[in-house]
C-alpha cells in the first residue's frame, strides 16, 4: 500500500522529467478491500519538473522544443505565460520537427519516432527498480508483481521447507530494468508468477528478452481472487518433476 502512495506522486516526477504519459497500475484487491499498513511518508523532495526554460534562457539559448541537445533524447519545455515571444510551441500528434513546426518530411517523422524509442529505453535504470531476495542453495527463482507478493513470500517458505529455496524478483515499472534482465540470465529457467489470464507480463519478458524466451516459464490462474501460497508452491514443484 506504501508504494501506490509513494509510486503516485513518484509519476508526476517521470511525466515531467520524461515529458511521457505514466500509467499506475493498481489492483482490485488492493483497492476494494481494508488493509493495514505503516503511515505514508510524505515526500520530502521537491517535484522534479524537468527541463523547463525560463525567458532568460530563451533569450541566451533558443528554444528547440523537440531537439536532443543532452544526448538522452529529453528535449526542454516552457510553462504556459512565460513571456517571451519564442516561449509557446504547438503539442501535435502529426508530424513535426525539432522546433515544433509542421512537417510532412518522412525523414524527420523517422528521427523524431527514434528519439522517442531512445527516450523511453533510458528510463529503465531511471524508474521505480525491482526488489530482489535472495535464498541461500537457490534451486530455482520466480518473478512477479503487485500484490502477488505475500503469497509468494509464504510460498517461498512452502518451498525451502521441502528443500526447494527460490529467489524472487518483483518487477515494479515498465520498461523493464536492467536488473530483470541479469536476473533472467542468471537461471537455466525462471517462473513468472501471475494473477492473469493470458500470462501477459510473461508474453512482456519473452518480447523484452527474445533470447530468453524459453527461460521464462508462466505460472498463472485468473478465478477473481488473490493467488494462494499452496497453488504457487504445488504448481512450481509439478514444474520441477517434484
Amino acid at each position: 500500500m506504501g508504494e501506490c502512495f509513494e509510486f503516485g506522486w513518484q509519476a508526476f516526477d517521470v511525466a515531467e522529467r520524461f515529458m511521457t504519459p505514466v500509467f499506475i497500475l493498481s489492483d482490485l484487491d488492493l483497492g476494494m478491500n481494508y488493509w493495514t499498513c505503516e503511515a505514508f511518508e510524505y515526500p520530502d523532495q521537491p517535484l522534479d519538473r524537468g527541463r523547463v526554460l525560463s525567458a532568460e534562457e530563451i533569450q541566451q539559448n533558443g528554444f528547440a522544443r523537440y531537439m536532443d541537445k543532452y544526448g538522452d533524447a529529453v528535449g526542454e519545455r516552457t510553462l504556459p505565460g512565460t513571456p517571451h515571444p519564442r516561449a509557446a510551441y504547438f503539442t501535435r500528434g502529426t508530424g513535426h520537427d525539432e522546433y515544433g513546426n509542421y512537417t510532412e518530411d518522412n525523414e524527420k517523422w523517422a528521427v523524431n519516432l527514434k528519439r522517442l524509442e531512445r527516450k523511453i529505453e533510458g528510463t529503465r535504470d531511471k524508474l521505480p527498480q525491482p526488489i530482489v531476495h535472495r535464498a541461500e542453495g537457490a534451486k530455482v527463482a520466480i518473478i512477479s508483481y503487485g500484490s502477488n507478493d505475500p503469497a509468494i513470500e509464504e510460498a517461498r517458505d512452502l518451498l525451502a521447507a521441502q528443500g526447494y529455496p527460490a529467489e524472487y524478483l518483483r518487477i515494479r515499472a515498465l520498461p523493464l530494468s536492467p536488473t530483470v534482465h541479469d536476473f533472467v540470465r542468471a537461471y537455466d529457467h525462471v517462473y513468472l508468477v501471475e494473477n492473469n489470464r493470458d500470462a501477459q507480463m510473461t508474453q512482456i519478458l519473452r518480447m523484452d528478452m527474445p533470447e530468453y524466451a524459453a527461460r521464462i516459464r508462466p505460472i498463472h490462474m485468473c478465478d477473481g481472487l488473490p493467488l494462494t501460497a499452496a497453488f504457487i508452491a504445488e504448481e512450481l514443484l509439478a514444474r520441477e518433476g517434484r
